[in-house]
């Protein structure tokens, strides 16, 4: 346990934990003011005649686009910075509702709210954007997308030997699991106009069980899956840019490291008794051949030179003659 949770999760989640309690010394007057334009009024707010009721179709479309992303991020460009903005937008949106429940009369359970949201929200991003496990989740999910667009996810074996897909779906836990709280919040303090629980009580362990299981996907994901799979390789190299990476195995054997090529060590030496002045000699030539007269008339060595060319022999002019 101590050596997966490291110090540098510790700090991260204490940093978190005392920033969510300074802020809950801002007075709920500034925070109202602050989050007005996130607060969407009673936009998307419409009433059901039929079982009347209402509904939120903004909160419903919110619910449904976090979806979408969380699914689709590996082929998302720039998907942990989008995550990073979405994710506020969400906490600035359920903040602005909370402040505003006019079900809750006391000031207490509004801050205490209001606290379990800021938590929530620090975890999310912590945990969602990868400072956690140090972005393993992100790198093995770009590679699964990358074996998709390869046509190798249709292979039953890739699920049993490869952790990235298993890495994509703990992923999408880690990124929905938050997203999609807050904006569950959102629309039920929009509806209802007080915070999703029976009671306080069962609010906090709601808000706990959501930040123990997205702080425990972060932390001990990626290192899970490594004890599950085994391992023993280490993780290819990626570029920044999502979606493009660069294995060592695709690198060429001979321009891996020109360095390890083998040098003919007699290669550059020279025999110290040879000629200076002499000609280079083809290694490919015969060394017992006799030199030719480049002078010589070339002969046909397939015609006899004893034979007589009967268009090229000279003619007897009394041939055929009798006396």
């Amino acid at each position: 346990m101590s050596q997966i949770v490291s110090k540098q999760d510790l700090l991260l989640s204490a940093i978190v934990l005392v920033v969510a309690m300074l802020m809950m010394l801002i007075p709920l007057k500034w925070l109202s003011l602050i989050t007005t334009p996130f607060s969407m009024r009673t936009f998307g707010i419409r009433k059901i005649k039929r079982w009347h009721s209402r509904t939120d179709t903004l909160g419903n479309l919110m619910l449904w686009i976090s979806l979408i992303f969380c699914v689709g991020f590996p082929w998302i460009p720039y998907s942990p910075l989008i995550y990073l903005f979405w994710l506020t937008f969400t906490w600035l949106c359920t903040v602005s509702r909370a402040v505003r429940m006019s079900q809750v009369r006391l000031r207490s359970i509004k801050i205490q709210v209001i606290f379990l949201i800021n938590l929530i929200y620090g975890v999310g991003i912590l945990a969602g954007f990868g400072f956690y496990n140090d972005y393993v989740l992100w790198v093995r999910s770009y590679e699964y997308a990358n074996l998709v667009a390869a046509g190798e996810a249709l292979q039953p074996m890739l699920y049993l030997t490869n952790s990235a897909p298993a890495a994509y779906l703990v992923q999408i836990l880690i990124l929905a699991v938050p997203v999609m709280n807050l904006w569950g919040q959102f629309k039920y303090m929009r509806l209802e106009n007080t915070f999703k629980a029976a009671n306080m009580f069962t609010y906090w362990m709601k808000s706990l069980l959501v930040l123990v299981l997205t702080a425990g996907l972060g932390i001990f994901g990626g290192e899970g899956l490594h004890l599950i799979y085994q391992h023993q390789d280490p993780v290819p190299i990626y570029s920044i840019v999502p979606m493009e990476r660069q294995d060592l195995e695709d690198v060429p054997a001979d321009a891996a490291n020109p360095e390890d090529q083998a040098v003919d060590p007699n290669a550059g030496q020279t025999d110290p008794n040879a000629d200076p002045n002499a000609q280079p000699t083809d290694p490919n030539t015969d060394p017992n051949a006799q030199p030719v007269d480049p002078n010589a008339e070339i002969v046909d060595p397939n015609v006899d030179p004893n034979a007589i060319d009967p268009y090229t022999a000279p003619v007897d002019p009394y041939e055929g003659e009798s006396y």
